[in-house]
């Protein structure tokens, strides 16, 4: 009895999937008929480069994290803004890669446009390679060199932004 009842089930179950096909199959051909073309989807305004001037003024900033030498490097566009970050440390290997990357990213980004202040928050927090205690008078813990760039820069450019409009 048992048997019959698989050979039931299934046989159900195959009928279905060949109904939902063919129901499938019936909507596909009825939409061609119409000529019903998907929604086009919406044009967005390509992004665009401000480039950095081949002349920048900067600054380098040193902090020792844990007893890791980390070196910031902040270039801006002639009207103070940021324009691109480098961040080296005295570590090799797989931390100083990733904070390699971490700054291209952040640079392109900073040039098409997305907000300081966006990256911050990302990168806020991060726990990361290197950690511990900073040798710099204001931050004085950082859970990652991500973490202390973050503080860094927002210290450095957004407190100052924030000021400016607040006058």
């Amino acid at each position: 009895m048992d048997l019959i009842w698989v050979v039931l089930i299934t046989f159900g179950i195959i009928i279905g999937i060949c109904l939902l096909t063919a129901g499938v199959v019936i909507v596909v051909e009825y939409l061609r008929e119409q000529k019903i073309d998907p929604p086009a989807a919406p044009e967005w305004p390509a992004p665009v480069r401000r480039k950095p001037p081949a002349e920048r003024t900067g600054e380098t900033h040193k902090v020792i994290i844990e007893g890791i030498n980390c070196f910031i490097t902040a270039n801006e566009y002639d009207d103070g803004s940021l324009c691109e970050v480098f961040v080296t440390i005295d570590k090799h290997g797989a931390e100083m890669r990733l904070l390699d990357e971490v700054a291209i990213f952040l640079s392109v980004g900073l040039q098409y446009g997305i907000s300081l202040d966006v990256f911050v928050k990302k990168m806020r927090g991060t726990r990361i390679g290197t950690k511990g205690l900073t040798d710099h008078p204001e931050f004085k813990k950082a859970s990652s060199v991500l973490d202390f760039l973050a503080q860094w820069l927002e210290d450095r450019y957004l407190k100052l932004d924030k000021y400016s409009q607040a006058q």
